[in-house]
């Protein structure tokens, strides 16, 4: 006799049943560890192994829908041969059911894979750099933020402590087969690590990304995201598992190394503080992106400014201006993200994109307009040259720069571009000749046009040819001593793997 199905789990009809019904073959219990090893041992692959074998988002994807929708009355054992038919399973599921199918468009089923995978090929050392320069270095006065107590209470120990402690558990939980032992900063081996980081701030830290089954569980029913491949996560906030025998799981180590990266601290200070931060974090991502455009001294960069309009009133002109021998830049700053149901890739994604990325459009439209007609209040504003609008989002935002939205949202005035923060950094490095130039090239080639700003700067002068961003990496050397970490690793005996590039 079937069982009777839960009546929160919603019925997954279509391929990916199959993958979420072999994780429900196995108890937490056993799949949990399983993952946690197979994925430890493929933290540090390079991207070209990872296409051989199983891919970190599956690991991520089979520890999550284990926790969810198992429990521990199941018996099959885990073995190789298990975890890849999982795997074999997920690929060929399309993250939808057949119940979508007709409203799934090909442009949401790509946003979806972006936001699952891609993820994993960013850079940590400059995803933790940006994100303690955009929530402690980057100035916005007048306005409220939070001080290096109030830090510490969201994330277990003062920022750059927290940092460390990331790639503390992340190295240690690698090297031992995706575990952590909280006992281990309790014994005298600690001793090399005290100075670093005292034992008492690592355990907050690490009970503060500790998860039980049944609280991953509890969370993931407070989540408006659809079940399926792509559903939410809770592994992403806590990425460390709690089975009650003693020792933390780590079922994808890169949730560890990311714990504190921007996406991840934005949605803790947001459950701590709401609007408070949500509104000075617009003026945050408007003011990092300044700091990086003034970074190497090169840039002429010129800040927003208001001006009288008749009946109108005042009004504003675009966050920066940056100009280059080829073009002008216009920038307009927005701290849009996409949602949880966006991410998953629904039809939510478009009306996003419409909301923030259009109305970006619009306002540079409007200032690129003041800027050719003469208006005197921007006399200081070059317009003997071509103009290009960049709108620039916290994060990316994938399909924004496809032709589809771009022809959604075109202006006559000037072509635009989406930017993330990730971007700018790469962008801000350029010397100002380059920057017009590139910019102009990728903008004539409809190829270019539709990647992520810095994979189309990449092809057009080469990865060779892009600076490294003195800000960022000037910031990872100061904020947290991982070399010394490491040090301290190999002097412990536990041989550190060192700090990964990438994915």
């Amino acid at each position: 006799m079937r069982a009777a199905a839960d009546p929160w789990v919603p019925e997954v009809i279509g391929r990916y049943s199959l993958f979420r019904q072999a994780t429900r073959r196995h108890a937490p219990s056993e799949l949990i560890p399983a993952v946690a090893a197979a994925a430890a041992k493929r933290a540090y692959d390079k991207p070209a192994q990872k296409l051989k074998g199983i891919h970190p988002w599956v690991y991520a994807a089979m520890a999550r829908d284990c926790m969810l929708y198992s429990n521990e009355r199941r018996s099959k054992p885990v073995d190789d041969n298990a975890l890849r038919q999982m795997h074999n399973y997920f690929l060929d599921s399309p993250g939808w059911d057949h119940s979508q199918e007709s409203t799934t468009s090909i442009f949401t089923m790509l946003l979806g894979m972006a936001y699952e995978q891609t993820w994993y090929q960013k850079n940590p050392k400059n995803e933790l750099a940006r994100s303690y320069l955009l929530y402690t270095k980057t100035e916005t006065p007048g306005l409220w933020q939070p001080e290096a107590d109030e830090w510490q209470e969201v994330l277990g120990a003062p920022f750059q402590t927290a940092l460390t402690a990331s790639f503390i558990l992340y190295a240690l939980s690698c090297s031992h087969a995706g575990t952590f032992d909280p006992k281990w900063p309790e014994s005298h081996g600690y001793s090399k690590f005290e100075g670093l980081i005292p034992a008492k701030e690592l355990l907050r830290v690490l009970d503060l990304l500790t998860t039980t089954v049944e609280q991953a569980k509890d969370r993931a029913k407070e989540m408006p995201v659809p079940a399926g491949r792509y559903a939410f996560n809770p592994l992403i906030e806590r990425p460390f598992v709690d089975l009650g025998d003693g020792l933390r799981y780590a079922p994808q180590p890169h949730f560890v190394l990311r714990a504190f990266e921007t996406q991840n601290v934005y949605y803790r200070a947001m459950a701590r503080w709401g609007d408070r931060f949500g509104q000075v974090f617009g003026s945050k991502v408007e003011a990092y992106t300044g700091m990086q455009l003034r970074h190497t001294g090169e840039q002429t960069v010129i800040p927003e400014f208001t001006w009288e309009k008749k009946k109108a009133g005042v009004m504003r002109s675009s966050d920066w201006f940056v100009v280059t021998p080829a073009a002008t830049i216009l920038i307009e700053c927005k701290s849009a993200r996409m949602t949880l149901e966006a991410r998953a890739g629904n039809q939510k994604a478009e009306s996003l994109l419409d909301q923030y990325v259009g109305k970006a459009y619009r306002q540079l439209a409007k200032n690129a307009e003041e800027l050719r007609a003469g208006n005197p209040n921007f006399s200081h504003i070059p317009a003997d040259r071509p103009l290009i609008g960049l709108v620039v989002t916290a994060e990316r935002m994938f399909g924004s720069n496809s032709d589809r939205m771009r022809s959604r949202f075109g202006t006559p005035s000037l072509p635009v571009l989406t930017a993330s923060l990730e971007d700018v950094e790469t962008l801000s490095s350029l010397p100002p000749e380059t920057l017009g130039e590139v910019l102009t090239e990728i903008l004539e080639d409809a190829h270019l046009a539709n990647q992520s700003l810095t994979d189309a700067v990449v092809r057009v002068i080469g990865p060779e040819a892009i600076p490294k961003n003195q800000l960022i990496e000037d910031t990872f050397n100061e904020l947290t001593p991982f070399s010394r970490v490491e040090e301290a690793l190999n002097r412990a005996g536990d041989t550190s793997p060192g700090f990964p590039s990438g994915a």
